[in-house]
């Protein structure tokens, strides 16, 4: 839950920051909407460690996953919305940093036994 609260509160503050710029590009509706489809795929990550439908590590690996893969969005709706800025190159040069991990930690929660 904690960490629910952690990257949502990022995930607001991300927006908040960057609002003018989003909207200015008039993308503001459709990072609206991906924002809650986003939000609710979190939650339900977050959700399958206390559910218990998975293992543990596999119900944590799922978890991070999408932990991950939200501060990877942050950083492309910054590097987009501050594009041709120094804040936008070291955002989209950031992006990598969480998207990977997300991608590995995603796949390694499918699978029956996650290597550790």
């Amino acid at each position: 839950v904690r960490r629910a609260a952690a990257v949502g509160l990022a995930w607001c503050v991300a927006m908040g920051l960057l609002w003018q710029p989003v909207r200015a590009a008039g993308l503001h509706v459709p990072v609206a909407v991906y924002s809650l489809a986003l939000g609710l795929s979190l939650f339900a990550a977050l959700s399958v460690v206390p559910a218990g439908h998975f293992g543990r590590v596999r119900a944590r690996a799922c978890a991070w996953a999408m932990v991950l893969f939200v501060l990877c969005d942050i950083t492309v709706a910054t590097g987009a919305a501050l594009a041709g800025t120094l804040a936008g190159r070291i955002a989209d040069a950031a992006t990598g940093i969480f998207y990977t991990p997300s991608l590995v930690l995603l796949a390694l929660s499918a699978r029956e036994e996650v290597p550790r």
